[in-house]
């Protein structure tokens, strides 16, 4: 049996066709839905085909020209009745047994409120005489379902169960782009190896081009745990439900309550036994499982698909007055809530792994936080050991009568104005710094400018002109030393110029700090801000503002940390050996 589905779209027909022994060729104008042939109809030779090769027609057309949602622009009946028509006449070349056209209401069923062409209406049958639809017993969902009946049906959450290299990341990737494809309007993922496993590259794309995701502006993956950038996710979701009406957001219970597991190979005893002990383990299946020959829904155990929970009786011993009791005032049994503070001295000498400006700290015990806390940063420690070259080496100018780009590189080091003005005289053109206004002034032949960044990009986007490991992106240049420039006369004058490579740092900590406290470009996952001032060779001390707290969300359990260092665009720093210290003070209530 073969079939013809035009207008194929996500293929959702056509794969309910396949799973039946059906021979299906589908046909859209989309590349992305990866149809058999991707034509436009009105361009599409049918005649290939001979009449009576299908078995069947099914054909979606496009109902956006008909549908009565369609109030913000005037309507296009001519583009929407040539779909139509096109199809009727596919239709009636080929020549098959049953052919079926989705969208009654709109295109064919309600010509009357669309104002289709009078030649399309002559072609459709007249109300009364339409045969009579019936319509199947279908179950009625309020989210998107996957095609494939093996899998949980959403709403729902699951676990992969298994050791590390085992197939998560793998069979994760799958259900994204296969078994649950189509069915999430937005996609987050949290993993460390977001930007070094190729894995999830297909998952990216799809949530660009498919999901139509600007992930320049909207973050979507994270290479730590970031639970403040999680509730923030959910509450703009529920946000937009609220405003929109278009989307669904799980319910509570959904996201407390394990559906589903998915369980790999488990190395020992011990990890079975400790899976098999979870409360969630037991959900309620059309088929249940049998451990060691025991009962497979043991009487007692709460099952998450049914809500809400059933109340447990309360045991009382043989006389007691439970009635009389339950009733008495109980407020004096009620302790008021106590004020705890806890204290974690960080020092990156003592770090688990990384180096003094990205590394992940073990407390040495588990710290459990129940209802949350405030946090503040005291005795934040830094050398300055930054150079002024850390940024950037490189001095760029252009040969405004040849149109080519010329570079210098500066040597690694410190620098001050007359330095760095020596070093440009000797390598570029003569050049003089000032102390009492801060500039340096370069002289200018008419010929030979020195760029900016901006410029860069702007007059050389190609990669050939520049140095190895430069780009116009990322050009490793020394402006950020210059600062910006104008000219006068014969002179290129930078008006503020600045040794120290950096003006202010970041400490980061995505445990830590979340996005319901911290926003902003800059990032969720600072935790303070460190002003550098006084130049190479000094320590640098900072704080929290006084009265300045983040909230810490609970329930949550404190052991592994990781802090970065970085500077404003998120680059971790390099501190050349020298160690970083602080207190992460917390305010608990219990």
């Amino acid at each position: 049996m073969r079939l013809l589905e035009l207008f194929s779209g996500t293929g959702s027909v056509g794969r309910a066709f396949e799973a039946r022994g059906w021979e299906v060729t589908s046909l859209d104008s989309n590349p992305k839905a990866r149809p058999s042939i991707c034509s436009d109809i009105l361009q599409w030779d049918y005649k290939a085909f001979e009449p009576g090769h299908f078995d069947m027609v099914w054909a979606s057309p496009c109902c956006t020209e008909f549908s009565i949602a369609l109030k913000k622009r005037p309507r296009n009946l001519l583009v929407g009745d040539a779909l139509v028509l096109k199809t009727f006449e596919i239709i009636n070349y080929l020549k098959p047994k049953w052919w079926a056209i989705e969208n009654p209401e709109g295109p064919v069923g309600r010509a009357t409120a669309a104002r289709l062409s009078e030649e399309l209406v002559t072609q459709r049958p007249r109300s009364e005489d339409r045969p009579k639809v019936r319509l199947f017993k279908t179950p009625e969902y309020s989210v998107k379902q996957p095609p494939d009946p093996v899998v949980c049906k959403p709403p729902a959450n699951g676990i992969l169960c298994a050791p590390s290299a085992s197939g998560k990341t793998v069979l994760l990737v799958s259900m994204i782009l296969e078994q649950y494809r189509g069915c999430f309007e937005r996609i987050f993922i949290f993993s460390p190896s977001i930007e070094v496993d190729s894995a999830w590259q297909p998952v990216k794309d799809y949530i660009r081009d498919e999901l139509g995701v600007n992930t320049d502006r909207e973050q979507c993956w994270w290479e730590d745990w970031d639970e403040g950038a999680l509730r923030k996710i959910i509450s703009d979701q529920k946000r937009i439900t609220q405003k929109s009406k278009k989307l669904r957001l799980m319910s509570s219970a959904v996201r407390v309550n394990v559906m589903f597991y998915c369980v790999f190979r488990l190395r020992h005893q011990l990890e079975l036994d400790a899976l098999v002990e979870e409360d969630m383990f037991w959900v309620r299946f059309d088929r249940k499982f049998l451990l060691n020959g025991d009962a497979p829904e043991p009487d007692g155990i709460y099952d998450p698909s049914h809500w809400p929970p059933p109340e447990r009786p309360r045991q009382t011993s043989d006389g007691s007055n439970a009635s009389e009791f339950s009733a008495r005032p109980t407020w004096f049994l009620r302790r008021r809530s106590k004020k705890g503070m806890t204290s974690i001295y960080v020092d990156s000498r003592l770090r688990a792994e990384g180096t003094n400006s990205n590394f992940s700290f073990d407390i040495g015990e588990s710290v459990h936080i129940q209802s949350g806390a405030k946090l503040a940063v005291y005795k934040v420690r830094v050398a300055d050991a930054f150079l002024s070259t850390d940024r950037g080496t490189f001095l760029y100018w252009e040969d405004t009568v040849a149109g080519t780009l010329h570079y210098a590189e500066l040597p690694v080091g410190a620098y001050t104005g007359p330095r760095l003005a020596a070093w440009i005289s000797s390598n570029f053109a003569s050049a003089s710094y000032t102390a009492e206004t801060n500039e340096l002034d370069v002289t200018y032949d008419g010929v030979r400018l020195i760029l900016n960044d901006a410029e860069l990009r702007q007059r050389f986007p190609g990669t050939a002109p520049y140095p190895p490991g430069a780009s116009p992106s990322k050009a490793l240049s020394i402006n950020h030393l210059l600062g910006p420039s104008y000219l006068t006369g014969s002179v290129q004058r930078f008006v503020f110029v600045t040794m120290n490579p950096f003006s202010e740092l970041y400490l980061r900590c995505p445990t830590l700090a979340n996005g319901e406290t911290t926003v902003g470009p800059l990032g969720h996952d600072i935790l303070c801000k460190i002003v550098v001032s006084k130049g190479v060779g000094h320590v640098m001390e900072t704080e929290t503002s006084e009265g300045h707290w983040a909230q810490l969300h609970g329930p949550i359990t404190l052991r592994h940390l990781r802090f970065k260092l970085t500077d404003y665009q998120g680059n971790i720093v390099n501190t050349r050996g020298t160690s970083i210290s602080f207190v992460v003070f917390l305010d608990t209530e219990r």
